[in-house]
């Protein structure tokens, strides 16, 4: 079959259309199921190095925050 050429039957193409369909759809299942005992570590290893970051990155932006308030409070005399 050439490149742009449509496939075409009896009922005007609906029934090739529910066969592709089907058959992507069998094609989509297959790869899911394969890629999913891999993808899950990764997903949870990149979801877990994520919560990390963010949590650094939250408290860090609290201690810069004091430091810099720090900055600006008067200086007891002694």
């Amino acid at each position: 079959m050439a490149t742009g050429e449509a496939i075409v039957s009896a009922d005007g193409g609906q029934l090739a259309t529910r066969e592709l369909v089907h058959e992507f759809r069998n094609l989509l299942a297959v790869i899911v199921n394969q890629m999913s005992s891999a993808s899950w570590a990764v997903s949870k290893g990149l979801g877990f190095a994520a919560l990390i970051l963010a949590s650094v990155n939250i408290f860090g932006g609290f201690l810069v925050t004091q430091r810099m308030l720090a900055m600006y409070r008067k200086k007891e005399k002694k």
